[in-house]
């Protein structure tokens, strides 16, 4: 058994080594705010069920306690040029599917902002199955294919119980509005009483901080997702195991190689600050016993919803239609409110439909004529 003292300093060094692990990730961050050939990329989602609408000074009502529309959010941010928050439909599938989604959608809209593909991009995710998996790793194998420029793909996640990054710092922003302060703040919660009103916060928040005002923003809902596993599932080499699991690799790096169209060279760390890059031989993992082409993905559909998704829109509907609609009397609900929740359930599609294109956004089409200016201030900040 260990002693109090001996259990102290193992805590002590633990410790110290997070903060190294979470240094390296921040110098990521600096990197992509200083040179225009350098992205860094983060994703991770918002605690369940924290965001769940409506509410009425932070609280849920107590006669649609087990009612609510339930908002999974995931956010994405480009440091130095974008944070991307997505509202997933609840009857969309999660998981790795729904992680590529949002990856290629940040890709698009920092096309559309007039950003080139970088040389060397750093990639943050979550250490969860649905971010951390085998589909992901095929994704960023194929990324080389596609843009010429790219040297370079770092993908990493923080250890377990260390996961604290900036995107959770803007939830606590965003959670801050719509509970309320602590003792001694300034409200008690907003009233978020239909889905426009959570985006209304979600700018607000956006504008709250030093660190994130200054960034350009999107909210978008996400009624879909690609079926990437389906499209990638009979390229993936059966050998490749292990790393796509909670296990002890934290750290992955692809490097081009010469002449095209050879793979990327592929290593692992266990953390950033292990002492080699492995395999100790220098061979590359095989992540893709065939390549299947990015630039065409025609052949990529879109997932399915959860089984009876229709009964669920139903019971989530009918009780929250009949609260706004009791409230306008009283004033608490507006009209307004009313014609947004309507409006939102009529919108949900029937079967899942794709809102964009599936096709990662080829650098070599991207219009610099139309560079949005916040890049150029911003990005030297």
């Amino acid at each position: 058994m260990y002693q109090k003292a001996e259990m102290k300093n193992i805590m002590v060094k633990h410790m110290a080594f997070m903060a190294g692990e979470r240094q390296v990730y921040m110098d990521h961050q600096f990197q992509a705010k200083d040179r225009n050939n350098i992205w860094s990329i983060a994703m991770d989602g918002a605690d369940q069920s924290a965001h769940d609408i409506p509410k009425v000074m932070g609280r849920v009502p107590k006669d649609l306690m087990s009612s609510t529309w339930p908002q999974k959010l995931q956010c994405v941010v480009a440091h130095g040029d974008l944070l991307a928050m997505f509202s997933v439909l609840p009857l969309v599938l999660c998981g790795g599917n729904m992680a590529l989604t949002c990856l290629l959608r940040i890709f698009q809209l920092l096309a559309a902002a007039g950003c080139g593909c970088p040389k060397k991009l750093y990639l943050q995710v979550d250490g969860g199955s649905e971010n951390w998996c085998i589909a992901l790793f095929a994704v960023l194998d194929l990324l080389f294919d596609l843009y010429p420029d790219l040297d370079e793909i770092v993908v990493s996640r923080l250890g377990v119980g260390h996961t604290h990054i900036d995107i959770d710092r803007f939830f606590s922003y965003l959670n801050a509005l719509l509970f309320g302060t602590s003792a001694g703040g300034s409200h008690s919660g907003a009233s978020v009483l239909c889905p426009t009103d959570f985006e209304a916060l979600f700018n607000t928040a956006m504008k709250s901080k030093k660190d994130t005002k200054k960034l350009d923003h999107v909210y978008e809902q996400l009624n879909f997702t690609y079926d990437w596993k389906g499209f990638l599932g009979d390229h993936f080499y059966k050998g490749f195991t292990g790393y796509g699991s909670a296990g002890a690799v934290h750290v992955m790096k692809y490097h081009r190689q010469t002449p095209y169209p050879a793979p990327p060279h592929v290593s692992y760390k266990y953390w950033h600050q292990s002492p080699k890059w492995l395999p100790a031989d220098g061979s590359s993992l095989r992540i893709l016993s065939t390549r299947p082409d990015l630039r065409d993905l025609n052949e990529l559909k879109v997932c399915a919803f959860i089984d009876d998704h229709a009964a669920v829109v139903t019971k989530l509907k009918m009780p929250t239609m009949k609260w706004v609609s009791s409230q306008v009397p009283y004033g608490l609900v507006k009209e307004s409110h009313v014609a947004d929740w309507k409006a939102f359930f009529d919108a949900i599609p029937k079967t899942p439909t794709a809102t964009f294109g599936a096709n990662f956004p080829d650098n070599r089409r991207f219009n610099t004529d139309k560079v949005l200016i916040y890049i150029d201030i911003y990005r030297y900040i």
